[in-house]
């Protein structure tokens, strides 16, 4: 009886321990998280430049309605969308990956 209780408890212990192990390398991802700037598009306002036109700029980069676009924006940063300033920053909801492969078509086309 004193075998079988000792067998068990050694399962139960590598058991616990492999759960351990996996959860740390499954939440490793959580403890590395990319800020907003590693991940969307950050663009600098310029003279003239309105919500609407950065909307229309970007469309073909995102799937968003207007409406969409506008609240994700407005989530994203901290300023009044209504009047833009030159040298503000935004986030826009375009990957940056998304991005890094146009640029990469891009440049090989000329190949």
């Amino acid at each position: 009886m004193k075998n079988i209780s000792f067998t068990l408890s050694i399962y139960l212990l590598l058991l616990s321990l492999v759960s351990a192990v996996t959860f740390a390398f499954v939440n490793i991802d959580n403890i590395e998280k990319k800020t907003t700037s590693d991940v969307f598009l950050e663009v600098t306002i310029e003279e003239g430049d309105s919500i609407w036109a950065l909307f229309a700029d970007y469309k073909e980069k995102h799937n968003l309605s207007y409406d969409q676009f506008i609240q994700w924006v407005d989530a994203h940063n901290q300023t009044n969308l209504a009047k833009l300033y030159p040298g503000e920053r935004l986030f826009l909801p375009v990957h940056q990956k998304d991005l890094e492969q146009i640029k990469v078509y891009a440049s090989s086309e000329g190949n």
